[in-house]
């Protein structure tokens, strides 16, 4: 959403959350809400896989043989690792060797972003990427 047209909605939000918890003992609760509010307009962790994706579907496509499984493992192991949400943690990926080749993909991904964002031909980007990744697959 455009920002000025968030920050006119996010000032309409303020005064029914005061009305909603009006007392003092509910101050830490205004406040997460208004971080969540804060944040709800920002680009998601999975918003920019799904655009790395949509860029690069090549790429994405020869280096992970199920894109969408790597990305929800990636995002629930960060989610689980920032939040410490107990429930999460099943979905976390917390093993050394997982989160080992979580990282090696990881870095696959930023090596081809940055790649293109040098203008460089897909030709010349399989080129500099390729290298054995089938130890990497999951």
């Amino acid at each position: 959403m455009d920002k000025g047209l968030f920050d006119e909605t996010k000032d309409k939000l303020k005064d029914p959350v005061r009305e909603l918890f009006p007392s003092d003992t509910n101050k830490e609760l205004r406040r997460r809400i208004y971080e969540n509010v804060n944040s709800a307009n920002f680009y998601s962790l999975k918003d920019r896989f799904d655009d790395f994706q949509e860029r690069h579907q090549r790429h994405s496509n020869r280096l992970f043989k199920d894109y969408d499984c790597f990305v929800k493992h990636v995002v629930d192991t960060r989610n689980y690792l920032t939040h410490f949400v107990e429930r999460d943690k099943e979905k976390a990926k917390l093993e050394v060797e997982d989160q080992y080749k979580m990282s090696e993909r990881l870095r696959l991904i930023l090596e081809v972003s940055l790649l293109s964002i040098l203008d460089l031909e897909d030709a010349e980007l399989e080129q500099i990427i390729h290298r054995p990744i089938e130890k990497l697959m999951m």
